[in-house]
């Protein structure tokens, strides 16, 4: 999967928090759930999933309740 890809390349490069931002709607948006936290698996670390809206606005959605918490 892309994401286990991804988390990968996160991971080599040293980071160890890595978030995967949910969207509700799509199709493919289990899956690529899944993929992540076996990757997070993987690599020992803590799986942080968060959900959101579809789409830039979703996604700016998320970031601010991050930054507020």
């Amino acid at each position: 999967h892309g994401i286990g890809l991804a988390v990968e390349h996160l991971v080599n490069k040293g980071r160890k928090h890595i978030l995967y931002a949910q969207d509700l709607f799509t199709s493919s948006a289990e899956e690529k759930r899944e993929g992540y936290l076996c990757a997070m698996a993987q690599a020992g670390l803590n799986p942080n999933v968060q959900t959101c809206e579809y789409g830039l606005d979703g996604g700016a959605e998320l970031i601010e309740r991050l930054i507020a918490n």
